[in-house]
């Protein structure tokens, strides 16, 4: 019952400052297109490297507490075209804008509204990502990343994206993989 009353406490005073203003302020749809670099080892202690354009990413962003943005979202990488090895996976991660709002500022007075976009938005962040690859490494990887970039502003509604991303990925009998990518898309917010 102790812990049961401190969880309580605890949450009677995250609760209000929560939803005091809407939770979620911004939902954006993310596309990432680039390129990927894939080093590693396999259970028979053979040495992997793969390196290209192929990294695809589509994502969904929400945004919260006006500097910080959770996403879910679809990878997908393809080595040497379509004649290479294929992984496909998810990922979920959050971001940090220590300079700016994660998306636009709206504010309203006697039935008038307005809104505050930065041009550029750095931000910082964590991912948890999967890969299943189908052909060469045959295997599941699952591991942690970080990752860096930029929003630059169109209008209200679209911005482009320049990512930075490092993962560090673990596989079945001791496989693993560290994987670097730059990615650069285009984002929309629906909300």
């Amino acid at each position: 019952m102790k812990r049961l009353s401190c969880w309580m406490i605890l949450f009677s005073f995250i609760g209000p400052a929560c939803f005091a203003d809407p939770f979620v302020q911004t939902l954006d749809a993310v596309g990432l297109a680039g390129t990927y670099s894939l080093e590693g080892t396999t259970s028979t202690n053979r040495n992997v490297s793969l390196s290209g354009f192929g990294s695809y990413q589509g994502q969904v962003d929400l945004g919260f507490k006006n500097h910080f943005r959770a996403s879910v979202g679809v990878n997908y990488l393809i080595s040497n075209g379509f004649s290479g090895d294929t992984a496909w996976g998810f990922n979920f991660g959050f971001k940090y804008f220590p300079f700016s709002w994660n998306g636009a500022k709206v504010q309203s007075l006697n039935n008038v509204q307005w809104s505050f976009v930065d041009q550029f938005r750095p931000y910082v962040g964590i991912t948890l990502k999967t890969l299943q690859f189908t052909t060469v490494l045959a295997s599941s990887y699952n591991g942690f990343g970080v990752n860096g970039g930029c929003h630059y502003t169109l209008n209200d509604r679209f911005y482009l994206i320049g990512e930075g991303q490092y993962n560090t990925l673990t596989g079945n009998s001791k496989n693993s993989l560290n994987e670097v990518g730059i990615l650069f898309g285009l984002g929309v917010s629906l909300k």
